[in-house]
């Protein structure tokens, strides 16, 4: 019969422990989940100034400059929209 216990209680500590093991997953699954969430939504802020930025019209600068605003602007914004995306 003590042998029986013996079982019984080695059973009941494998089970809690495969029970404390899936919570520290779970809390590891929402720590990053929560991590993606707060990224995407910086993202998104920052794909709204981005684009804010392109509807402004560009004051008298040289072609060069002006282009490598453009260029920087929208690269940052699509970066910024495949990061939300994904």
């Amino acid at each position: 019969k003590s042998s029986t216990m013996l079982y019984a209680d080695k059973r009941a500590l494998e089970t809690n422990l495969k029970v404390e093991l899936l919570e520290i997953r779970e809390k590891e699954l929402n720590f990053y989940t929560n991590n993606c969430q707060n990224i995407g939504t910086q993202a998104a802020m920052l794909a709204g100034f981005a684009f804010a930025g392109m509807m402004q019209p560009l004051p008298d600068q040289p072609e060069v400059l002006r282009v490598l605003f453009l260029v920087s602007t929208v690269s940052a914004l699509g970066l910024q929209l495949v990061t939300v995306a994904t």
